[in-house]
């Protein structure tokens, strides 16, 4: 429903203080170290220096501690930038109000966040380490190979805030979205059934 995503992007950032041009990046996760929060931070400390475009907002939702990652924020200078929001039981408005998604993940056999974002059509990031990278490597966005790898971070976070390449990369998750249906995956593994059955 449109008109619902656009009620709830405009709440949320009504509720950060962010203009409807000003990019949005938001983080979800459980465990933040092991979604590369702190690297997150850094790589979007680094960007928000480096960026000539308007300073995006960085927002980490979930149910870890968050104070390591406030103290790190305003010690880099960002955190009147970036945003800590308990976890929620519905992470679609979220998705609304954001321009693209991070996930730094040191370890995830295939993200739920990368999957829900590449289904509502928001752009992401994430690293090799994540068996949805498959799906972003088809234009859906960008991979990285580490979380620490700050320069290939930066860069896209530079591609995913720029509104051109964001766009593309929004068609691409439609295209993505297809390939990843259940439909599709259950068709596929038929067939594979069919196979064996064959010999």
């Amino acid at each position: 429903d449109p008109a619902r995503r656009a009620s709830w992007r405009s709440l949320w950032r009504g509720r950060w203080g962010v203009e409807e041009d000003c990019p949005v990046l938001l983080t979800l996760a459980q465990n933040f170290a092991l979604k590369g929060v702190g690297e997150t931070v850094e790589a979007f400390a680094g960007f928000v220096r480096a960026t000539s475009g308007p300073v995006p907002r960085l927002v980490v939702v979930g149910r870890d501690a968050p104070g390591p990652y406030v103290r790190l924020a305003a010690r880099l200078d960002v955190g009147g930038l970036v945003f800590f929001e308990e976890a929620v039981d519905d992470p679609f408005p979220l998705y609304s109000a954001a321009d693209a998604v991070v996930l730094l993940s040191w370890q995830d056999a295939c993200s739920r966040v990368i999957l829900e974002a590449i289904r509502w059509g928001v752009p992401s990031v994430t690293t090799r380490y994540n068996g949805a990278a498959e799906l972003l490597a088809r234009g859906a966005g960008r991979v990285v190979a580490s979380p620490r790898d700050a320069a290939a971070v930066m860069a896209a976070l530079g591609d995913l805030t720029e509104p051109r390449k964001r766009a593309r990369m929004v068609e691409a998750c439609r295209q993505a979205a297809d390939f990843a249906a259940l439909e599709r995956q259950v068709d596929e593994l038929e067939e594979v059934y069919r196979e064996v059955a064959r010999r």
